[in-house]
């Protein structure tokens, strides 16, 4: 597992390049089993890769070529999507054609089980189902859910989250390389240089 989180921190972003600090600190925590801190940063790295192709897209991939485009290029884009909620900017993503239908359901996937909960320490419906087993004095077993109890429920939350680092950033890791190249691959159709 190292030797690939390794391998990704080498990998170059090229039109994505201004997220690869956000790729190799989550790298950084995985290699060293920070795995709360790589999933919450994956969540932060899933909404601005969305939001970052979305103003690329939108500017037809063009690249800043002198002064005057530095405030102006990206203006309309950043205006559009910077402010937009995930939940939009995943529609404007399906509507431009930059994901499919079923990636479209991965990402409100991601969007529902992994981003809303744990950025802003909600309820994530997998946890909320979570039951454990109890022993009450006469070692009779009850089962009782972890909803109801903050104690347990952090603790599952914390364990949600150990468990499913690894798989959540290497599947939207996959989307940020697919969306790097497809801005490479606008540019080189609209005859910009990288």
């Amino acid at each position: 597992m190292v030797d690939v989180l390794e391998r990704i921190k080498q990998e170059q972003l090229l039109a994505l390049k201004p997220l690869k600090f956000a790729v190799n600190e989550i790298c950084n925590c995985l290699i060293a089993k920070h795995e709360v801190a790589a999933f919450t940063l994956t969540n932060y790295l899933f909404e601005a890769s969305l939001k970052l192709t979305l103003i690329y897209w939108e500017s037809g991939g063009k690249l800043i070529e002198n002064i005057n485009d530095f405030e102006s290029l990206y203006r309309n884009g950043t205006k559009k999507y910077l402010a937009k909620d995930v939940y939009k900017a995943i529609g404007s993503a399906k509507r431009s054609e930059i994901i499919t239908e079923e990636e479209g359901k991965e990402l409100l996937f991601f969007l529902h089980h992994y981003r809303d909960p744990f950025s802003h320490a909600s309820n994530n419906s997998e946890i909320n189902e979570s039951k454990v087993i109890s022993f009450d004095d006469s070692m009779i077993n009850k089962t009782i859910t972890v909803n109801g109890n903050p104690l347990l429920y952090f603790n599952y939350q914390e364990r949600y989250m150990r468990n499913s680092a690894h798989r959540y950033f290497f599947k939207l890791y996959s989307y940020i390389k697919k969306w790097d190249g497809m801005i490479c691959e606008l540019r080189e159709k609209a005859n910009y240089t990288k």
